[in-house]
C-alpha cells in the first residue's frame, strides 16, 4: 500500500508516518524513492503497541504462579 493508504489506515499525519519510518519504528519497504507498506505488517505493528488490561495482567500472573508451583521440585 502507498503512504497515503498507510496514513488512512493508521489514522496518523503523513509527517508522523515519515518520522516513524525514518526512526525505524514502522515496517516499510522501499523501492527507488517510493515507500510501500504491508497492511498485515502495519496491523501487527498496531497490535504490538496494545497495552494489556489489568484483568489480562492479573490472569497472566495467576497462570505464571500456578505453573511455577507445578514445576518446582517437591521435598
Amino acid at each position: 500500500m502507498s503512504i497515503n493508504e498507510a496514513v488512512v489506515l493508521l489514522e496518523l499525519a503523513k509527517s508522523t508516518v515519515y518520522n516513524l519510518v525514518s526512526s525505524g519504528k514502522l515496517p516499510v519497504m522501499k523501492k527507488s524513492k517510493r515507500l510501500y507498506f504491508s497492511r498485515k505488517e502495519l496491523l501487527h505493528w498496531i497490535e504490538t503497541g496494545r497495552k494489556k488490561t489489568m484483568l489480562e495482567i492479573e490472569e497472566e500472573a495467576r497462570s505464571y504462579a500456578a505453573n511455577r508451583q507445578l514445576s518446582s521440585p517437591r521435598k
